[in-house]
């Protein structure tokens, strides 16, 4: 059998398939690498909350395997192997700092029948930029609020409210107003508000909900735009609580978890439904 040999640096090869286009693969390595770039690397984030822009969304990583996952997916877009029969086994990016002007990339390559491993660098572009959320924050504008109140301050519900609310919905709150009997949730958006207020009842049953808009304005083409008002009162009656329902006055009596007995003024009692009882509610 008659011996190959790579017509750039003349080594010999008892198999025909090891050569890549008349190459061994550390010379095609050599002159042809194993990716190249086709589009600068540029990276936008806010400098608030180090959120990172990928294909038009803000996306605000949690842990280090998420920026990690969202570099990859960048640096993929910024290159492409360098000939149609390299391809890319996987890539791992390592940035040795936040910020820095460097990326380096170690990649491992399938090249004909062998697998190569290579680390190159490509510059970064880092552009800062405030994302929508921190925009809003800074310039203390807000589209929707919750108001969130409740029929006897509990100060434990209070805070897991809160602590559940700013989990679920952090990227889009603008500011949590404390207030009198509950605090107010001022957020990006009315849909956010309205999914704050289906969490909120769906954590506790005796919720009345009342909506409202305000700063009502006219916009160019003649539409009427104002900031959504979600009102939820949490009806966290006990047994003595004064209450009024159908604006007749009534002394709690008795709470379940399907019903409230209610006594009048005169002795008598009357039992109705939590369903009923939240949407026959006047007021205190």
């Amino acid at each position: 059998m008659t011996k190959r040999f790579c017509v750039r640096c003349g080594k010999t090869v008892d198999d025909p398939e090891e050569l890549i286009e008349a190459l061994c693969p550390e010379c095609f390595v050599s002159l042809y690498g194993i990716v190249k770039i086709v589009s600068n690397l540029r990276i936008t984030y806010c400098p608030k909350c180090y959120a990172i822009k990928v294909s038009g969304k803000w996306i605000r990583p949690s842990n280090p395997d998420e920026v990690q996952g969202i570099l990859r997916d960048l640096v993929f877009k910024a290159i492409k192997p360098s000939k149609p029969i390299v391809k890319i086994v996987n890539i791992y990016v390592e940035i040795p700092e936040m910020y820095s002007a460097r990326a380096y990339l170690h990649i491992d390559a399938s090249i004909g029948k062998k697998i190569i491993s290579k680390t190159i660098d490509i510059p970064i572009e880092w552009q800062s930029r405030l994302c929508p959320v921190c925009f809003k924050r800074a310039g203390g504008s807000y589209e929707a609020v919750v108001q969130i109140r409740f029929f006897n301050f509990d100060e434990s519900l209070d805070k897991s409210l809160r602590d559940l609310l700013t989990s679920m919905f952090s990227e889009d709150i603008v500011e949590i107003e404390d207030v009198k009997n509950g605090f107010d949730v001022k957020v990006t958006n009315s849909f956010i508000a309205k999914k704050i207020a289906d969490t909120v009842r769906h954590r506790v049953p005796l919720v009345k909900l009342t909506e409202s808009y305000g700063d009502i304005r006219i916009l160019r083409d003649g539409r009427k735009k104002g900031k959504l008002c979600i009102s939820l009162r949490i009806l966290n009656v006990k047994p003595g609580d004064y209450v009024v329902v159908d604006n007749r006055a009534y002394i709690v009596e008795k709470v379940t978890r399907n019903s409230i007995v209610l006594r009048k003024s005169d002795g008598s009692k009357i039992r109705i439904s939590v369903h009923e009882f939240i949407k026959r509610f006047t007021k205190t």
